[in-house]
């Protein structure tokens, strides 16, 4: 007859000590095949006989399935449990009234996590903490995320991962837990750093939100970490081809920014930081022409002032003007620099105007015709897009 060992029943509970005891089989993960049933002709002893420690183990290990048919019942035990964690079961007794069949179970300690991918040594403030792990025995897996700072060692987490926020040595203990015995595994230590990035460009000279055809566009962006700056110039959207240097000058209407980067290679955050620059709405310039131009000048008169006679008209700025002034309206002219203008004297000013923002000039021969209200005659040329005004007056009175 195997050997059960012994064991004693008390209201059919059964006193285990410091063992776990599984008290009815019937209720465990257990199946038993055909084979390993008990006899229901026979007595209580047979079905002792049948059910052996050795069946038992093979049975908690999940290594057979099947119907056991006891003698006090049937019973239909499942098999769940695929790996071995029971080392020896103990026969203790039978409770006929009840129809249970007590063993005490010894289970075997579960296996130590193995950490299959483990933290790395340095980090910085904000990462992510992670470690890749498995239980050898299908154990379930706990973590305890630790932080040493200042002497101090710290519980700061308990999920699987922990993002650090703040500077320190960081591991975890990894634990496997099976049937309330555990093991543990400590992973390597990270040594987080405060997170330095590179510091994001400024533009001490940014784009104007409007601009011109033909006209340089300019920025200038500094940085703070004495880090390498580059541009990048878009327009509508798209990289320009090229365009990488703080100026661009526009060829086409659209709308233009620039990408300031500033690259630091010995942080230990991001080592790129960007800007993008105001965006700048590029137009055609407005052409001034006879008809738009609206020329008018202070006419000289006799003891006017000769500095309140200027040029204005729409799109431009008087650059400078000279005078020369003719007794009779013809050469020889000499020049002027009088403070007041004389009666019965011929005047002639030579004025140099430049276009205004969002303003050009035509060519010479479009200005054939222009007129500048209080001029008797006019006189227009362009160069270097400037229109040079020669104007004659005649100063009449007494």
């Amino acid at each position: 007859m195997p050997d059960h060992g012994t064991g004693s029943l008390s209201d059919g509970v059964i006193s285990t000590s410091n063992e776990t005891m599984i008290s009815d089989i019937s209720n465990q993960t257990i199946t038993l095949t055909n084979d390993m049933a008990a006899s229901t002709s026979s007595s209580v002893t047979t079905a002792q006989n049948k059910l052996t420690a050795d069946v038992l183990v093979n049975a908690l290990q999940g290594n057979v399935k099947g119907v056991y048919e006891e003698v006090f019942g049937t019973y239909k035990l499942v098999a769940t449990n695929p790996y071995p964690v029971v080392t020896s079961a103990m026969y203790v007794g039978v409770d006929t009234n009840k129809g249970m069949v007590y063993y005490k179970i010894a289970f075997a300690n579960p296996k130590a996590p193995v950490i299959t991918t483990d933290l790395t040594t340095t980090a910085v403030t904000g990462t992510e903490l992670k470690v890749v792990a498995n239980a050898p025995d299908k154990g379930t897996l706990s973590y305890e995320w630790h932080k040493v700072s200042g002497g101090n060692d710290s519980v700061v987490g308990s999920s699987a991962t922990h993002t650090a926020s703040d500077a320190g040595e960081y591991y975890v203990v990894v634990t496997n837990t099976r049937n309330s015995l555990t093991a543990t595994t400590k992973s390597a230590t990270c040594n987080v750093g405060t997170k330095v990035d590179a510091a994001e460009p400024k533009f001490d000279t940014d784009l104007k939100s409007n601009g011109y055809i033909g006209d340089k566009l300019t920025v200038k962006a500094t940085v703070t970490d004495k880090g390498t700056v580059s541009y990048q110039w878009y327009k509508d959207g798209m990289p320009l081809s090229g365009e990488t240097g703080e100026s661009y000058t526009p060829t086409e209407a659209g709308k233009y920014y620039v990408i300031a980067t500033n690259t630091k290679d010995d942080v230990n955050g991001n080592k790129t930081a960007q800007t993008k620059s105001t965006e700048c709405t590029v137009s055609a310039k407005t052409t001034i022409t006879n008809g738009n131009a609206s020329l008018n000048i202070t006419a000289p008169a006799k003891d006017a002032t000769v500095a309140d006679s200027k040029v204005t008209g729409a799109g431009v700025t008087q650059k400078s003007i000279t005078w020369e002034n003719s007794a009779t309206g013809n050469d020889p002219w000499s020049n002027f620099s009088g403070a007041n203008f004389a009666a019965t004297t011929y005047y002639r000013a030579t004025v140099v105007l430049t276009a205004s923002e969002g303003y050009v000039f035509g060519d010479t021969a479009s200005y054939s015709s222009l007129t500048v209200t209080n001029a008797q005659t006019v006189k227009a040329s362009v160069s270097d897009n400037e229109l040079t005004l020669v104007l004659t007056f005649a100063v009449t009175g007494s």
